[in-house]
């Protein structure tokens, strides 16, 4: 692991505390997104090309949460990480709004801006499709019926084909799932 890595791992750790994810704490959380990003990263962002590209992008998957639910902002992580991880990490982060499809709406016209972004958001959504659907847990029903509007606001054709497979596997088992109970 890097510095820079190793740094965002401490900072998202300390950050997020004892909080939970699902039935998980938020520490396994982190832990499966940075792991995805960075078993997945290779093959879309060349390291060979730019090692710091993909280095970042495993930061900010430690980091994608921090924003969103600690004190920590854009700011600390500007001035922590630079501008290319607190970049990502905005991306991820949802925005303001009435409920939960608006506040992602209103979000993922910004991660589709840079594909870093989207890769990150899809680590995420990998791991809860995968938390939910291991752990039967109530939250997979959610994940379900945002699949198909997340796949609009984020899917490009060319870009990610092989983890967007993935991603609609894991959709058709949590159909399966819920058509069977």
């Amino acid at each position: 692991m890097t510095n820079l890595i190793e740094r965002a791992k401490k900072f998202a750790l300390n950050a997020h505390k004892d909080q939970m994810h699902g039935s998980v704490p938020i520490s396994v959380h982190l832990e499966a997104v940075s792991t995805k990003a960075s078993d997945e990263a290779p093959k879309y962002f060349d390291p060979q090309y730019n090692e710091r590209k993909v280095e970042n992008i495993i930061a900010a998957a430690w980091l994608h949460d921090t924003i969103e639910d600690t004190s920590v902002t854009a700011f600390d992580l500007y001035h922590e990480f630079g501008i290319d991880v607190s970049n990502i990490v905005v991306g991820v982060t949802d925005s303001s709004g009435k409920n939960r499809m608006e506040r992602h709406l209103n979000t993922y016209y910004r991660t589709r801006r840079d594909e870093r972004a989207v890769f990150v958001k899809m680590c995420d959504r990998w791991h809860n499709h995968k938390r939910s659907t291991e752990r039967a847990e109530r939250f997979m029903e959610m994940y379900h019926r945002e699949y198909l509007y997340f796949k609009f606001a984020l899917y490009e054709p060319g870009m990610f084909d092989d983890f967007w497979n993935q991603l609609d596997e894991q959709y058709e088992t949590m159909d399966k799932i819920i058509k069977a109970r």
